[in-house]
C-alpha cells in the first residue's frame, strides 16, 4: 500500500503525467461505456464486425505512435553522435595546448562587438566564428577569462573563414 502511494504521489507531483493518466481514465471510460451499449444495442455479429474493425486501427495507430517514438530517439541518437565527432573534431583542429596569447591559437572578438567571439589562427591570419560560444567552451575546455579586445582595424584585415564552430544546433546552448 505504501508503494501505491508512493507513486500516486509521485504521479500527482508531475502536472503532464496526471493531465495525460486523466486524458487516459476518461479514455478508457468511454471505451467501456460506448462497447456497453454496442453490446446491449446491435446484434453479436454487427458488434464483431466493429470490434475487429476498431482493434485494427488501434493497432496501426499504436505502430505509427512507435515509429514516431522510435524517429524521437533516433535523432536524439544521431544529434548527440553528431555531438561527439565535432568535439573530437575541433579538439584536434585547436588542442587546447596551443592556445594563448602567445601561441598559435587565442580568442579574440572585436573592440565594439563584444560577445561575438572568434578563434584567431597566427599561422594562417585568420578568424573563425565560435558559435554558441558557451557550450563550445565548456565542452572543448577553453578558458573564456583569456579573450583577447582587438582593434577595429586589425580585427578586419584578419580574413575569416566561412564555417563557424558550432558544438551542438542547440539554440542558446
Amino acid at each position: 500500500m505504501k508503494k501505491i502511494k508512493s507513486i500516486i504521489g509521485y504521479v500527482a507531483s508531475c502536472p503532464l503525467s496526471v493531465a495525460g493518466i486523466a486524458v487516459f481514465i476518461l479514455a478508457f471510460l468511454g471505451f467501456v461505456i460506448i462497447n456497453l451499449v454496442l453490446v446491449l444495442v446491435m446484434p453479436l455479429g454487427e458488434v464483431t464486425i466493429i470490434a475487429d474493425v476498431f482493434n485494427k486501427s488501434a493497432l496501426g495507430f499504436g505502430a505509427l505512435l512507435a515509429g514516431l517514438g522510435s524517429l524521437i530517439y533516433l535523432e536524439t541518437y544521431i544529434e548527440k553522435d553528431k555531438i561527439k565527432m565535432r568535439k573530437k573534431m575541433y579538439e584536434k583542429l585547436y588542442p587546447k595546448e596551443e592556445f594563448g596569447e602567445n601561441k598559435r591559437f587565442s580568442v579574440i572578438q572585436k573592440e565594439g562587438r563584444k560577445g561575438r567571439l572568434y578563434i584567431y589562427d597566427r599561422q594562417k591570419g585568420s578568424r573563425r566564428h565560435i558559435g554558441n560560444y558557451w557550450e563550445t567552451y565548456v565542452t572543448l575546455g577553453w578558458d573564456m577569462h583569456k579573450t583577447i579586445t582587438l582593434k577595429n582595424e586589425a580585427f578586419d584585415k584578419l580574413s575569416e573563414e566561412e564555417e563557424p564552430i558550432i558544438i551542438s544546433r542547440r539554440v542558446g546552448a
